[in-house]
């Protein structure tokens, strides 16, 4: 029993001791890591608030530890980092005025944005209290004015007395520049103006290359000179009686030139221009005219061509610095009101320009607009439809863009082919708003891209009036645009003419009547636009050609065939222009057709009726009066192309009814008053045969009836 207690008690002991042990080192272990810690990183302190060092604390005592562990315990003091003084600015006191507000003296933190009463900071301010609010402003309002001729308007505006400024609203919210309230006159903008006379249309006349000619100034060597036709006193002849008929007939208000105004080659001297200067200021007509390309070849340079045109009384001209020289524009005014505004502009490209015009720095050999020109017209222009902005917009140069192509397109035009023969007059698909004749394609035209013309309808241009092309004067509305080559004014250089069957050619001479004159353009009076336009032809009846007697007519029935007209080629009788101008008129009392020639004249049977065929006949009536002689031909005959397919007539061996008892033709003889029938062999007209026709003497007359094919 007693080793038994000894036993329990060794094993007390044991447990004990263990116990003891297990206590030691939980008691060691919670000495060492007992704290719950968490980091707390250091900051800076400011002027709003304290900073601190870094440091740890427990979770579970609140106490803080300079580490992770708890090893070393830190007081609050120690911890804490005191805040900062505030760092401050003085500002002074500032009058409030009516466009910045005004303040009492203050200190401002310029970290904490603290308004404080002293240097020291003792005293916090209230920032609504510091801040005194503007004044307001002392205005003076100046209602809208319209500008009045050339007297410049305003718009509506409020001016402050106090600041000075200018505002576009009573509220004062938005300030303009002084020059913002001037409406400048769109008289101002522009570089002339001529004013019309209310109560009518206005007229303008459009003359085009005049291209005066003094051969008596021809250089050495110069070849393909006409010395005689082009004189020093053909100038008359030449060009100033037809000026002076269009100008008096036309009774412009104002005229435009559109190039080549001399020939400069022939004027090394400046003796031709000053000729034509004094010439058109005798009309006491405002006029302005550009270069064109052969102007500036005048060894007088082209800055003395300008002075000539500048220092002229009623010349409206303006050299300008931009590229070429010329550039300006003209308003036409009435009424006080701006109505259109031509831009007249050098579209250079003078080629053979003069060493002295080259001079100048701005005379170009390239033909189309610098960027300079540009520039100009469109800012001008935009600042004028500002000020009007319906004003019509027009352009006058001389050489054609390649728009120009485009537009008469509409009639047959191909500028790929060199000669064009295109008289738009008695074209069958005209419109009212086109005229005019393109001999052919256009030379050096220019803006191949539309770039040019692109910008220039932007700008609303509603026409373009150039020269240049002596063989073209056509007139056409293409776009919303007319596009105008003015009518050639003069017979120096090559021109136009027309012959009495209407067909119109060109060149240094003619053999018919020149076609020479002015485009006139009519404005109307409402609204500036153009109400018509036409060319006016010096030396026909009141400058007009009744182009009626060129056109097609309908076909009318002559004894089963039908007679379209003169020159109508299509019907089965035509005439051509030596016959009346009514050709073929019928007669009721002899139940035929009446034909009468003015000179020798031809009644054409369409060929392709006669291929095939073998007999011709018709019933012939000559009356005594026709006794007129033409050479040994006679009053009357029939004649063939090719010669060698004259048919024979009743079986005589020529192709010639010929009434002429001189003639040692074996050919019929036509009897006066009497009705013959001929019946002609047609079995010889081949495929190549190319004409047919009745031919009557100059003066003669004859009736024609029962004529059949078979």
């Amino acid at each position: 029993m007693k080793n038994i207690k000894k036993l329990i008690s060794l094993l007390f002991v044991v447990a004990l001791f263990f116990l003891l042990a297990a206590c030691n080192i939980v008691s060691n272990d919670v000495m060492q890591h007992r704290h719950h810690c968490v980091k707390t990183k250091a900051k800076e302190a400011t002027c709003l608030e304290e900073g601190n060092i870094e440091y740890w604390a427990c979770l579970d005592c609140d106490k803080i530890f300079t580490n992770e562990y708890a090893e070393e315990e830190l007081s609050l003091e120690k911890v804490v980092i005191p805040k900062t003084a505030h760092t401050v600015t003085y500002t002074e006191t500032k009058e409030a005025t009516c466009v910045t507000a005004g303040n009492l003296a203050y200190w401002s933190c310029s970290y904490c944005y603290t308004y404080f009463a002293d240097e020291n900071c003792t005293e916090v301010l209230d920032k609504n209290k510091v801040n005194i609010t503007k004044k307001a402003h002392d205005l003076e309002y100046t209602e809208r004015v319209e500008p009045v001729g050339r007297e410049n308007g305003n718009v509506e505006y409020w001016y402050c007395k106090e600041c000075e400024n200018y505002y576009s609203d009573k509220e004062c919210m938005n300030e303009i520049e002084q020059a913002s309230t001037v409406l400048k006159s769109p008289y101002n903008i522009i570089d002339f103006v001529v004013e019309v006379a209310e109560g009518k249309n206005p007229i303008v006349l459009q003359l085009s290359d005049t291209q005066i000619i003094d051969a008596g100034q021809a250089r050495p060597g110069r070849t393909g000179v006409y010395y005689e036709l082009w004189a020093t006193d053909q100038i008359e002849e030449r060009c100033y009686d037809y000026l002076t008929e269009v100008i008096m007939a036309t009774k412009p208000d104002f005229i435009i030139i559109t190039g080549d105004v001399v020939y400069g080659e022939f004027d090394d001297s400046g003796t031709a221009l000053t000729s034509f200067i004094n010439f058109m200021e005798s009309f006491q007509i405002p006029w302005s005219p550009v270069f064109g390309n052969h102007d500036n070849e005048s060894k007088k340079g082209v800055d003395w061509q300008c002075e000539q045109f500048e220092n002229a009384q009623y010349c409206l001209f303006e050299q300008k610095s931009l590229t070429g020289n010329g550039n300006y524009s003209v308003a036409i005014a009435q009424g006080g009101a701006l109505k259109r505004v031509f831009y007249m502009l050098d579209s250079n490209g003078c080629g053979a320009a003069s060493a002295e015009s080259l001079a100048n720095g701005h005379t170009t050999k390239g033909v189309g607009f610098g960027a300079d020109q540009i520039a100009w017209y469109t800012e001008e222009i935009n600042e004028l439809k500002k000020a009007v902005p319906d004003v019509k917009i027009s352009f006058a140069y001389h050489i054609q863009q390649k728009i120009f192509a485009k537009a008469y397109t509409k009639y047959g035009f191909i500028q790929s082919e060199k000669y064009q023969d295109i008289n738009i007059d008695i074209h069958p698909d005209k419109t009212d708003t086109d005229f005019g004749y393109i001999g052919r394609q256009l030379q050096d035209p220019w803006d191949s891209k539309y770039t040019v013309y692109n910008g220039m309808k932007k700008l609303g241009v509603d026409s373009i009036f150039v020269g240049h092309e002596h063989f073209n004067n056509a007139s056409v509305v293409y776009d919303g645009v007319r596009f105008q080559f003015g009518l050639k004014s003069s017979e120096y250089d090559r021109f136009n003419w027309i012959d009495n069957q209407g067909k119109i050619a060109g060149g240094y001479t003619k053999t018919g009547r020149s076609l020479v004159g002015g485009t006139v353009i009519v404005l109307s009076e409402d609204d500036s636009s153009i109400e018509d336009a036409y060319n006016y032809y010096c030396g026909f009846e009141n400058g007009k050609i009744d182009w009626s007697d060129y056109k097609e007519k309908e076909p009318v029935l002559v004894n089963g065939l039908q007679y379209g007209g003169v020159n109508t080629t299509k019907a089965d009788l035509y005439a051509d222009g030596a016959v009346t101008a009514e050709a073929v008129e019928f007669d009721d009392t002899t139940n035929a057709y009446k034909v009468t020639a003015n000179a020798q004249g031809k009644l054409y049977v369409n060929t392709a009726l006669l291929k095939g065929k073998t007999t011709f006949t018709f019933t012939v009536y000559m009356p005594s009066t026709s006794s007129a002689k033409l050479g040994g031909l006679g009053q009357f005959a029939i004649r063939t192309k090719p010669n060698d397919a004259e048919p024979s007539i009743d079986g005589k061996a020529d192709g010639f009814i010929d009434y002429d008892t001189e003639s040692t033709l074996d050919s019929l003889k036509l009897k006066y008053d009497e009705w013959q029938t001929f019946t002609v062999d047609i079995s010889k007209f081949q495929e190549s045969c190319t004409e047919f026709a009745f031919v009557i003497a100059q003066g003669n007359t004859i009736y024609l009836r029962e004529l059949a094919i078979s």
